[in-house]
């Protein structure tokens, strides 16, 4: 029953549809098929001219920062960026989120994020929720995009994360794009109206779903699930990655359409950074010239491009205050103790 996940239009929302349109409208963008659902037919290929005369490196593109010659750093991230703060990804065997899913028999793991059987049970996502809502620490991944947005080079931070955790670590909402929703508030899966993030908060602690009072259907954080449209501000912010001189792309697999369309709308010849534990098979099977891998752990990495683009001193300023929002998470749980 659940095998293929439905896209439906809602008000003040993205319909597949506008956001292929405005896909294609880019260059003539191929959207192939990247996961359930999605599916295309291949235009001819065009040529295009080679990303750069000399052999990119991580070192080279640094220096084109501390230069002044990026000035627009797109960064897209994923579910990789916020381990470190505790939080599980989607796929990793044992420990990810689809692997806690195996005692609810689900049809297939993916079923607990499907709108369609939410609809129908939403307990399995209830149980999974627990782990979203709790109160995380922005790791120095986040702080990393933090400091870009300081020194005015940060485009645009698309993330595919619901956690908040950019917004808590400085980000400011009109440079970020969640592209997959956000668990900061809450509305009705059904008529869509809005719920007190609060009493949402108390019925996922408890594993009780919350039905809303108007239609009686079950509501939940306003995370996009399959079978939903993606955030209207998604197909609005497409035309920004054209003005990217750098993206980075970290922690994400680039496995979920259409988030991964977006690595081939910046220009041609625009440089991209993968920081991620294994290259994303998107990544590998392009071979394209321009990407540069920094393969290991995302904390690391970002503390290392910091110190490469010259703003080491600026970084660690940035830790200092993560240090304050700490304690200060540390104080508030001993008094709900």
């Amino acid at each position: 029953m659940f095998n293929k996940f439905q896209h439906k239009k809602f008000s003040g929302s993205t319909t597949m549809a506008e956001v292929e349109q405005a896909m294609g409208s880019l260059g003539g963008i191929y959207l192939g098929a990247d996961s359930a659902g999605a599916t295309g037919t291949a235009p001819a290929a065009i040529e295009t001219k080679p990303a750069a005369e000399k052999v990119l490196t991580v070192e080279t593109i640094a220096a084109r920062v501390r230069q002044g010659k990026i000035r627009k750093v797109a960064v897209l991230s994923g579910a990789g960026l916020s381990t470190a703060a505790g939080i599980p990804d989607f796929r990793s065997p044992g420990s990810g989120l689809y692997s806690q899913m195996e005692k609810f028999k689900l049809p297939f793991p993916e079923a607990v994020f499907s709108l369609e059987y939410f609809m129908e049970d939403p307990k399995p996502f209830y149980t999974i929720a627990q782990s979203m809502l709790k109160q995380y620490l922005p790791t120095k991944a986040h702080y990393f995009i933090r400091l870009l947005q300081d020194k005015g080079i940060l485009l645009r931070n698309f993330t595919q994360n619901v956690d908040n955790l950019e917004i808590d670590a400085g980000v400011k909402p009109e440079l970020l794009v969640q592209a997959h929703g956000t668990i900061a508030t809450s509305h009705c899966a059904s008529c869509h109206a809005e719920v007190d993030h609060r009493l949402m908060i108390e019925h996922v602690k408890k594993g009780e779903p919350l039905m809303c009072t108007k239609c009686k259907n079950p509501c939940k954080p306003d995370i996009i699930m399959f079978g939903e449209s993606l955030p209207v501000q998604f197909s609005q912010e497409l035309d920004t990655m054209k003005q990217a001189d750098l993206v980075i792309i970290i922690g994400t697999s680039l496995k979920v359409f259409p988030f991964s369309a977006l690595i081939g709308m910046a220009g041609p010849t625009v440089p991209r950074i993968v920081v991620d534990r294994v290259v994303p098979d998107k990544i590998a099977d392009s071979k394209e010239k321009r990407d540069v891998l920094m393969l290991g752990d995302a904390e690391d990495s970002a503390t290392k491009l910091a110190a490469m683009f010259g703003l080491e001193k600026e970084f660690n300023k940035l830790l200092l205050e993560r240090e304050a929002l700490q304690k200060k998470y540390a104080e508030l749980a001993k008094k709900e103790k």
